[in-house]
């Protein structure tokens, strides 16, 4: 059982660590935000996920 959870630290850190150089990067962004003079890229798939707006 100690393997499957080093494994899954594993993963979630890969995961993490993607999904921050998606947002830092902008990269395969689909869809921007614009709040004021503000902009964001987002990938829309996350918004979907977190939120029930989109």
């Amino acid at each position: 059982m100690e393997g499957a959870s080093s494994w899954l630290q594993q993963y979630y850190h890969a995961m993490s660590c993607g999904l921050e150089k998606l947002y830092t990067t902008g990269s395969h962004s689909d869809t921007t935000i614009i709040v004021g003079e503000r902009t964001f890229k987002c990938h829309r798939v996350i918004l979907c996920a977190i939120s029930p707006y989109f």
